[in-house]
């Protein structure tokens, strides 16, 4: 059943885009691309570094958060005010951007936070705690606007409707939980949590933080509008809204859904250029630098962590340094393809391109501009296949993002662009030794999540390209009208022939990925099998395998197993895999994707560590949960000076009155009913 809700809901996030899209389109049918352009570069250069200054301020501030969280939660740890700081502004502006704030957020903040001994656990309590202090200040500034000066919603839902009933519940939430701070309540049950209510100055700290925070991002959004146009107050109630929406959508960003919301709620915004160009310098002050900001930090950190080299190894958040660089690569090419993928929607810049065409035939910029949107998509898909440590993946991603290059020559894009894809081909031919899988990456499988993104970056690409070029394709309405007009040499025809054959591919990647997951039959396997494999075993937990309890992955070469049992939605397996050792690293990555297919968490119990790098890779923490002791039973011997602690904890439990045996693996089958109890 949580296999087929997520195929539910995931889509819908999705479908909020799209319809966001199509009505802003429509809102927009009265503006032009050229306009718009001449708006965003009409805005003053002052502006917009006092934008920037804000925006880097905005995300600072969230590190006031999770100040206040380790107080919250009374851990005492060794971190300054600038660690923390540093932490919070990757780690926030990383969800910020894709929408995963708690697998990023917490995936950062665990690995900076881990070198300073906090825990797993403390980390999620932060991270809970910091995404409740957001919220508060919503609370409190949305209870108090949309209850006092309401917003009629009635444009956006089609119905009489206003935000008075939203201002007031938000206002009771927030008097509930300053109520229950400061008669310091006992902790409630909030499903199969326990929520223990901090006190009021705490609470006082979260109030204010947020509250600073909501105002310093509607203030960014005004400096941005055409000055003198439109009143704070005004922009701030219907900015509000925006942003509840967006979240509400579960669209990264908000994107797409919050300027639709802006556009509709704000006054003559359909019809002022200024408005819209307001809207996406907002976009890429607020959101994409930012982000460019926080890689460069993260690689700058990791560099600086690798040439340290402690305990004999570069370690980084407390795990080693491929799993941070990895990440951040694959994250890069993800944003890479889609800033390409945007570009080739617009039109070319003809006094860029002039020296292109004085010696090459304009049919090569045509094709090198329909090859750069195939680089772009395929940039997209290889991303997810470079977080996977594919090996061919690394190779491929060279060859994409070297052809981008050349390809963005001839084209004629933005330098920026380009410098920012030279950095990225660097940082991929020093990372080669970090993508160790002698698969294909034809045989790798992508989730749903990844494919949502991957169809929402194609559908906004496409909605810039009709926005820009709408005038020319709207009057291609008949078929041979069509068929004539594509392939012409104007942007609209290019436009339209790069989405055709971008939306040819992931078409076939959908086909490809369905017949993966549906149709592919699992490796058949007997108990001898089984039987086989913990025989040839150097380990003795290998015999959990016969107990009663247990579910197998079995590799194809059948001579390596994983066992687990399920448990409310999660797998827990027992050790590490079981037979021989060069299988077990690809076992391990078969068994994440099987578990990912089927909705379920993972969780592995007295892993060895000389594996604890694959663990990482595929994405689980590690931590300490007791102490582990092995001994040799072959050349064991109760005179050996190395045994002396084992014998005196033999001697322990014999005076308390337990006996043990060592048996060896033939007799095992006479105590297996025992054993599996």
């Amino acid at each position: 059943m949580r296999k087929w809700i997520k195929f539910i809901i995931v889509p819908l996030g999705l479908l909020f885009f799209v319809g966001a899209l199509m009505l802003l389109h429509d809102q927009l049918k009265n503006l032009n691309y050229v306009d718009i352009i001449n708006a965003l570069k009409a805005i003053p250069a002052l502006r917009i570094t006092i934008a920037l200054f804000l925006s880097l301020s905005y995300y600072l501030i969230l590190g006031g958060y999770d100040v206040v969280a380790f107080k919250y939660i009374g851990l005492k740890v060794p971190l300054s005010s600038k660690d923390i700081l540093f932490a919070c502004f990757i780690s926030n502006v990383l969800g910020s951007n894709t929408g995963y704030s708690m697998l990023f957020g917490g995936s950062i903040r665990y690995r900076l936070y881990s070198i300073y001994n906090v825990s797993m656990v403390d980390v999620t309590k932060v991270l809970l705690f910091s995404s409740m202090t957001v919220w508060l200040g919503l609370l409190t500034i949305g209870g108090v606007i949309f209850t006092f000066a309401p917003v009629s919603l009635e444009r956006t839902l089609g119905f009489n409707f206003t935000t008075r009933t939203i201002g007031l519940f938000f206002i009771a939430v927030l008097v509930l939980y300053i109520f229950l701070s400061i008669l310091r309540s006992k902790p409630i049950k909030i499903f199969k949590w326990s929520v223990a209510f901090p006190d009021i100055k705490i609470v006082s700290s979260q109030i204010l933080l947020a509250t600073c925070d909501w105002f310093i991002a509607s203030l960014i959004l005004y400096i941005l509008m055409p000055a003198g146009e439109i009143s704070y107050f005004v922009l701030l109630r219907v900015f509000l809204v925006s942003q509840l929406l967006g979240i509400v959508s579960q669209v990264p960003g908000g994107m797409g859904v919050f300027e639709t919301a802006i556009s509709k709620l704000l006054p003559n915004s359909t019809s002022n250029p200024g408005v819209i160009g307001g809207l996406l310098a907002y976009r890429t002050i607020f959101y994409f630098l930012p982000l460019l900001i926080a890689l460069a930090l993260l690689c700058a950190f990791e560099i600086m962590m690798f040439t340290k080299k402690f305990n004999g190894n570069a370690k980084v958040f407390g795990k080693t340094i491929s799993s941070v660089i990895i990440r951040v690569i694959a994250l890069s090419s993800f944003f890479a393809g889609m800033i390409v993928m945007f570009s080739t929607s617009i039109p070319f810049d003809v006094a860029q391109l002039q020296f292109v065409i004085n010696i090459l035939p304009a049919w090569f910029a045509d094709l090198s501009h329909f090859l750069l949107s195939i680089m772009a998509i395929g940039l997209l898909f290889v991303s997810k296949t470079l977080l996977l440590r594919v090996k061919n993946a690394w190779s491929a991603a060279c060859i994409l993002i070297s052809f981008t290059i050349i390809l963005t020559l001839v084209v004629g894009e933005p330098p920026l662009v380009l410098l920012c894809l030279i950095v990225l081909l660097i940082a991929l031919l020093f990372s080669k030794k970090y993508f160790y899988r002698d698969i294909s990456m034809f045989n790798t499988a992508f989730n749903a999540w990844w494919f949502n993104a991957v169809v929402g970056v194609f559908a906004l690409s496409v909605w810039i390209g009709f926005f820009v070029n709408r005038q020319d394709i709207f009057s291609w309405v008949r078929l041979d009208v069509f068929l004539k007009n594509i392939l012409s040499t104007t942007d609209a025809a290019r436009f339209l022939r790069a989405s055709l054959g971008v939306g040819i591919i992931i078409f076939l990647v959908i086909l490809e990925q369905i017949s993966r997951n549906f149709f592919k039959k699992p490796v058949s396997f007997t108990k001898h099998d089984i039987k086989n494999i913990v025989d040839s075993s150097d380990y003795t937990y290998s015999f959990n395998a016969f107990a009663s309890d247990k579910s197998y992955i079995v590799n194809d070469e059948k001579d390596a197993f994983i066992m687990y049992a399920k448990s409310k939605g999660t797998w827990i397996a027992l050790g590490d895999p079981v037979g021989k050792s060069e299988h077990k690293n690809e076992l391990l990555w078969k068994f994440k994707e099987i578990a990912d297919n089927a909705s379920a968490k993972l969780a592995f119990i007295g892993i060895d560590h000389k594996y604890v790098q694959i663990y990482d890779d595929i994405g689980l923490d590690t931590f300490n949960i007791g102490q582990e002791a092995r001994v040799p039973l072959i050349t064991f011997y109760k005179g050996d000076g190395r045994f002396e602690y084992f014998c005196r904890l033999e001697k322990e439990i014999e005076d308390a009155g337990f006996k043990y045996q060592i048996i060896n693996a033939g007799q095992f089958g006479q105590y297996r009913e025992i054993f599996a109890k």
